[in-house]
């Protein structure tokens, strides 16, 4: 440190003679501190060692005291080994990693300052591919070439002094100046998520760039095995959209557009209708043994239709009229078949649940309240002529009673109510039963907890049935 405002100089102590104080550096110090550059010098050092020591001069020129002797050694001529720094600019991969797109890129080295180098390249193969002579290094010894047009590959470049045989290490070069479009592995058709997974392959480690039309969504990273999948971080609306990806190398090439695919995005909720059943909501025995009970309606185009009653679930069918559809609807339908009709029995207040289901499987769903009067009607008796008078007949028919029933059926209810001509003879399952007979006995076998009325023709109560009794 010196005094602030004084003159610095700095002294070539190795040659100094008596009365010598020719200086190397002559500096005015308006601080403290101070620092040589190698600008400051007033003439070039040659090879050799030096001592350098320093002194302040104060503005009367007088001199302070020296400072410590610093040794130097310098060295700036003859041959020195070129190394070789990369690229530079020209490094278009990752930084001085010596992957570029630029089939003439820049070498830059250093080596002795105005110094002449030699430049080699050598394939994979080890086969020299490239000389270059004489290049010029500049006052601080830093030089640059630029490579002539070479092809795609991996080469090992050696620079040395001109006319010297000791060369430096090699340095790896590779040259990538094409990159593959990207393959898209999804398959076209429709999705029901708004954030559908796209997948494909891709140059192991490539970005790649997924575009809708000429939109960018956004962009991921092939694998070291080259897949690659991209989902979009927000939902996309509702639609058709046309995919297509770019891939970007380690050097930075950036490839054609994909194939383009299709994707149509269906992620809303369906809608579904039920329509009226059997004109009112009530479907008869005559309904049932004449025409098909026909369970209808609408849902989106492209759903699927089921149809719940009790513990049973059926599909209904799906018309889809895509030529032809421009509300965005199709018809569904279901049949109901015998086996349904003896699920259900007769019955009021049936509840039929229809859900449509689109291909995200998100479903909506409608109800509809049915009754079923399925039970066998009345059958009026054989009309009888009771008499006849002047030309007038009175023919009686006589009433047939609800529910009759021939032969052996199978009926399902809650309760039953028998009229008979004849003897009775039941088997049943039921919780009541009343039982009016004409005949002579009256046998009744019900698997269940019975409550019981019962008479014969002279109106005598027989009230003592239970579970699985006869009389």
């Amino acid at each position: 440190m010196v005094g602030q405002d004084q003159t610095l100089l700095t002294l070539d102590a190795s040659s100094l003679t008596a009365g010598d104080t020719a200086p190397l550096v002559t500096e005015v110090i308006s601080g403290s501190s101070w620092k040589l550059e190698s600008s400051q010098y007033a003439r070039d050092l040659a090879d050799g060692s030096y001592t350098l020591i320093a002194v302040g001069v104060d503005e009367f020129g007088n001199l302070g005291p020296l400072s410590s002797e610093v040794s130097i050694s310098v060295n700036a001529s003859g041959a020195t080994v070129p190394q070789i720094l990369g690229i530079g600019e020209s490094d278009t991969g990752r930084p001085a990693d010596g992957l570029t797109k630029d089939d003439t890129p820049v070498v830059k080295g250093v080596g002795a300052a105005n110094g002449s180098i030699d430049l080699k390249i050598y394939n994979a193969s080890n086969t020299l591919v490239q000389t270059h002579t004489n290049i010029s290094a500049d006052g601080g010894g830093f030089w640059t070439v630029s490579l002539t047009s070479i092809a795609d590959g991996t080469y090992r470049v050696v620079a040395n002094a001109s006319g010297s045989s000791e060369s430096s290490g090699s340095y790896a070069l590779v040259i990538d100046t094409v990159v593959a479009a990207p393959v898209i592995l999804t398959a076209p058709g429709v999705v029901g998520t708004s954030q559908p997974v796209i997948a494909g392959t891709a140059e192991a480690n490539a970005r790649v760039q997924v575009f809708s039309a000429s939109t960018l969504l956004g962009e991921t990273q092939a694998s070291a095995a080259g897949t690659w999948t991209y989902m979009p971080n927000s939902p996309l609306a509702d639609g058709i959209y046309t995919i297509s990806a770019k891939a970007i190398d380690l050097a930075g090439n950036l490839s054609e557009a994909s194939t383009v695919i299709s994707l149509e995005i269906k992620s809303a909720a369906p809608t579904i209708t039920f329509g009226v059943v059997s004109g009112n909501d009530v479907v008869s025995g005559f309904d049932r043994d004449t025409t098909d009970v026909v369970l209808s309606g609408s849902a989106t185009t492209g759903s699927s239709v089921s149809v719940v009653f009790g513990s049973q679930s059926r599909l209904a069918t799906v018309v889809d009229d895509e030529q032809n559809d421009t509300d965005g609807f199709s018809r569904w339908t279901y049949v109901l078949k015998p086996a349904d009709f003896d699920f259900i029995g007769a019955q009021d207040d049936v509840q039929f649940t229809v859900s449509a289901i689109n291909v995200l499987g998100v479903a909506s769903t409608a109800s509809r309240t049915v009754d079923f009067r399925t039970a066998p009607v009345a059958t009026p008796g054989k009309p009888v002529v009771s008499s006849a008078s002047g030309g007038n007949a009175t023919v009686f028919v006589s009433p047939g009673a609800a529910g009759s029933i021939t032969g052996t059926k199978v009926v399902s209810a809650n309760a039953i109510v028998l009229n008979s001509a004849t003897d009775i003879d039941v088997r049943t399952n039921v919780s009541s039963a009343a039982l009016n007979a004409k005949g002579t006995s009256v046998s009744l076998k019900n698997d269940g907890a019975l409550s019981l009325t019962a008479t014969m023709e002279d109106g005598r109560p027989q009230s003592d049935f239970r579970r699985n009794d006869a009389c």
